[in-house]
């Protein structure tokens, strides 16, 4: 069979079986793909400002590690590593604290503050996702109506 037969058959045989044009379209499709996306204003936002904020945030930055400013977030704070990798939460610092696979340096220090695992794969999903922070300067509303400059 020449190769124009042989690419006739195979159009004819996934016309007649969607089931092979949708699994072809999936494959190489990753787990975050298929998830519905993770909304910073209505899902992440809330839980930084609960969780990070106080201490992470606009009047604070404990450890030079400031959560409120995308820029801020991506660069990271004193331990040199960027607190967030866009796209790879298993490599975010931030996921590393926040996860508990170091109990002397869990984030937040207080046991009663410590996110749920509900909300860890939230942040772990919002990260796999690509981090999207809404705005042109990626600026927690939040974080900037606590500020007192100007």
């Amino acid at each position: 069979m020449n190769s124009i037969n042989f690419s006739i058959a195979l159009i004819l045989l996934a016309a007649r079986n969607p089931l092979i044009v949708m699994a072809a379209e999936d494959a190489g499709t990753g787990i975050a793909d298929r998830e519905p996306m993770v909304s910073f204003e209505t899902q992440i936002l809330p839980l930084l400002t609960a969780k990070c904020f106080d201490c992470h945030g606009a009047d604070t930055q404990e450890s030079h590690l400031r959560l409120d400013r995308r820029a801020a977030m991506l660069r990271g704070g004193d331990s040199g590593e960027p607190a967030v990798i866009v796209g790879h939460s298993e490599l975010s610092h931030l996921m590393k604290l926040v996860s508990g696979s170091d109990n002397e340096k869990r984030m937040p220090p207080d046991p009663a503050e410590r996110l749920s695992q509900d909300e860890v794969s939230l942040l772990r999903l919002w990260i796999d996702q690509g981090a999207v922070w809404p705005g042109p300067d990626g600026v927690a509303d939040d974080a900037e109506s606590k500020s007192d400059h100007w």
